[in-house]
């Protein structure tokens, strides 16, 4: 997509007028070795990320297929850390190989001694020392603290998901860190209580081939009466977000309705339209509230 647009400003820059300015200020500043590394590095670590951000976005994700997923991204991306001079490596040969197709001298930018306010790594000379230490390590590490947010419960999330029908053929060992941590919600705080409770459990779903494998199927099949505490956990790990989109959604679905053409349209009206192009509103949902809001309009009339 690059050659196109620096096609299109080159052609731009030809032409007399202000357009010519404007086109040679943006192609000034793409064509240099700082934005095409960024934009090597960019490419290389969103391919790692673009699925795992669509997948956490997933409406019946369960917490613990999440904490799975962000692991494995996680030791991926630890490779490249670990690895760095040689992956580096062979992204810079690409970085050069497009600085060549447009002109561009991949050299070190000019830079004092002490940098404030921006990384002041021992380098060489060499371009490709300058960016793996400035650029190429920078990206990963934050990357890399973005996942040990997202991973500080990892152990318990982890142990959590033993009290899923198909895997809680485990001792109380492995799920005790899962009562202390949720000792505060459970109905029965005693430890002999829970570890009697979680033998029964265990004993329920022995010997039966077909078990529940998510928290929401396992719910179904759990009594709150008989295993009050192991109900508990089970709706404490069905209701965990992940993560939400709802309000992006919200107002992208805005953007489209008040349009140019809709301007002056009252705040009641966008109300009402918006929830009926949400799809994850029930149809229910949306005529009760519909009838409402209508029901109340007409008695202040």
């Amino acid at each position: 997509m690059l050659d196109p647009i620096v096609s299109a400003l080159e052609y731009l820059n030809d032409l007399p007028g202000d357009h010519s300015k404007k086109a040679s200020v943006i192609l000034n500043n793409i064509c240099t070795a700082s934005l095409l590394t960024a934009l090597a590095i960019t490419s290389k670590l969103l391919g790692l990320t673009c699925n795992l951000s669509k997948y956490l976005q997933k409406e019946n994700l369960d917490l613990f297929s999440a904490v799975n997923q962000v692991s494995e991204i996680k030791a991926v991306i630890q490779k490249l850390r670990n690895n760095a001079e040689n992956e580096f490596n062979e992204l810079f040969v690409g970085v050069q190989q497009m600085s060549s197709c447009l002109h561009v001298n991949n050299k070190v930018p000019r830079i004092t001694g002490t940098q404030r306010h921006r990384p002041n790594p021992q380098f060489s000379t060499d371009p490709e020392s300058y960016y793996r230490t400035t650029a190429y390590i920078t990206c990963i590490d934050d990357i890399s603290s973005l996942t040990v947010r997202l991973l500080i419960n990892h152990e318990t999330i982890s142990s959590l998901h033993f009290v899923f029908c198909a895997y809680c053929d485990v001792p109380f060992e492995k799920i005790r860190n899962v009562f202390d941590f949720y000792k505060e919600d459970l109905k029965d705080t005693y430890e002999d209580a829970f570890k009697g409770e979680w033998d029964i459990w265990k004993q329920k779903w022995n010997g039966i081939e077909e078990k529940p494998t998510c928290a929401i199927d396992s719910l179904a099949k759990c009594d709150r009466h008989l295993f009050p505490n192991v109900y508990i956990l089970l709706k404490i790990l069905a209701v965990l977000p992940v993560s939400t989109a709802s309000a992006e959604r919200s107002f992208s679905n805005m953007i489209l309705i008040k349009s140019y053409l809709r301007s002056t349209i009252s705040e009641n009206r966008l109300k009402d339209l918006c929830l009926s192009i949400e799809s994850w509103l029930s149809k229910e949902v949306i005529v009760n509230f519909l009838t409402t809001s209508l029901t109340q309009e007409l008695q202040g009339v």
